[in-house]
């Protein structure tokens, strides 16, 4: 669904306003790593900072930094998805710029960079002026190879390899074992094996010892203990060593170390977890964002038709917002956004969503709806809550909203005409002097 409102963009009223720099962003960009690069879209003039020299090793102050030069650094394989992503943001299709490249610098050598940027636009709506970072990920990347490379050197090494009598006392003890659990030979031989085994994993030893002597494979995971008690996660292989007849002589555990693999993978499992969060949340709420409100009201739909019940949105949109950020300032204006996402969530069912889609815009999915009535008395209380004013940092603000309201099947019969039907009511309710609500199709009269 377009969003009627339209889109917000940066406007300069001077050529001085348009490059002046806040001393204390200045401050912060020296002290980061990222390189500051500023494009001059009509003059097509590129100015990197001083810090693109240990980047790239190009230095500024010799040769002027030109465009067609970086363009010329670009990866092949790289170029054409980059230049397209530039290309979106300048014709406004896009709100960031944001992508890893690789560029070469002046050795040859390919380095991967993340840039970030945006494009300003003039009151004209003309594009003219790209500016942003760039960040050397090379070590990052490097370092992940490195990982790979090392953890693959480990699954080759001499692993740990002991063996025991059929009693259970140690007979054999190689390096891989002296290195992976700091017992040098001397020290363990004609020790029992339970000793190098938490008490918790003795049982399953145990039990892997009785599966293996009724002639089943024993691959298992588990835990030894070394010499200063650090606890490995490790895996596992038994076998027998037979004598000529078949006889059993000796147990053969072989056993290799995973304690790193299993941290990466639940780290990498646990960063996977984090990006998904961030993926459908907003940051600065934690509310569900927009992608994940479309997903939910998909499955509202559907679930809509399954039970033959209603599903109602309610779009919220603050009065007046601007002028809290205009008066107060960002951080202002964002505790006041924080305090009314908590507010309204105190409002809501469990079963029903809450997402911000937008600056100062919310949408609330309220589902199971019989009566058209409920959510007459959702709205009304909604807007009840409101009434008490909020205190930010000793700042009294009276808040007011406009919500449009829209229902499903009776208003809409997909969910991109639903939120344009609640968006529509959104701005009747605008119209009708903020502070309100109104229902896409019949005004709230009818329930009075």
């Amino acid at each position: 669904m377009k969003n009627s409102k339209k889109e917000k963009r940066h406007h300069y009223n001077s050529k001085e306003e348009f490059y002046h720099l806040d001393e204390r962003m200045q401050l912060a960009l020296d002290a980061n790593r990222d390189v500051v690069w500023d494009w001059d879209l009509i003059n097509n003039e590129l100015y990197v900072s001083q810090k693109w020299k240990d980047v790239i090793g190009h230095d500024e102050s010799k040769t002027p930094y030109k465009i067609e030069i970086w363009k010329k650094h670009l990866h092949p394989e790289d170029a054409r998805r980059v230049l397209d992503d530039i290309s979106k943001n300048i014709r406004g299709e896009s709100e960031y710029i944001d992508n890893i490249h690789r560029l070469r610098d002046k050795d040859g050598k390919w380095l991967w960079i993340h840039m970030r940027g945006k494009t300003y636009f003039d009151e004209q709506g003309r594009a003219v002026r790209a500016t942003g970072t760039h960040r050397n990920v090379t070590e990052i990347k490097e370092l992940a190879l490195k990982n790979l490379h090392q953890e693959q050197i480990i699954n080759q090494i001499h692993e740990s390899v002991i063996a025991t009598d059929l009693k259970g006392y140690i007979t054999d003890w190689n390096r891989g074992s002296e290195m992976m659990l700091g017992y040098s030979r001397d020290e363990i031989v004609g020790e029992h094996i339970s000793s190098i085994y938490p008490q918790k994993d003795r049982e399953l030893f145990t039990e892997s010892i009785a599966n293996l002597m009724q002639g089943r494979k024993v691959e298992v995971e588990i835990h030894l203990r070394s010499k200063s008690g650090e606890v490995i996660d490790v895996e596992l292989s038994l076998s027998l060593l037979l004598d000529e007849r078949g006889k059993a002589l000796k147990i053969i555990g072989s056993s290799h170390d995973i304690t790193d693999r299993k941290r990466v993978h639940e780290n990498l499992l646990k960063q996977q977890k984090e990006l998904k969060y961030q993926a459908h949340h907003d940051i600065l709420t934690g509310l569900p964002n927009r992608i994940l409100f479309y997903k939910r009201l998909k499955k509202s739909l559907q679930k809509a038709d399954m039970q033959n019940k209603k599903t109602a949105l309610l779009f919220l949109d603050l009065d007046r917002f601007k002028e809290i950020n205009d008066l107060y300032g960002h951080d202002i204006g964002d505790c006041v956004l924080k305090s009314i996402s908590q507010r309204l969530l105190e409002n809501l069912r469990k079963e029903d969503m809450l997402a911000r889609i937008a600056g100062d815009e919310f949408i609330i999915i309220l589902e199971d709806i019989r009566e058209t009535q409920e959510v007459f008395y959702v709205a009304q209380k909604i807007l009840k809550t409101f009434e008490q004013p909020l205190i930010i940092k000793g700042i009294c603000f009276d808040i007011s909203m406009s919500i449009g309201i829209s229902i499903y099947p009776d208003n809409a019969k997909n969910s991109d005409c639903l939120i344009k039907a609640a968006d529509e009511a959104m701005y009747r309710a605008k119209r009708e002097g903020r502070g309100n609500f109104q229902f896409h199709s019949f005004m709230i009269e009818s329930f009075i």
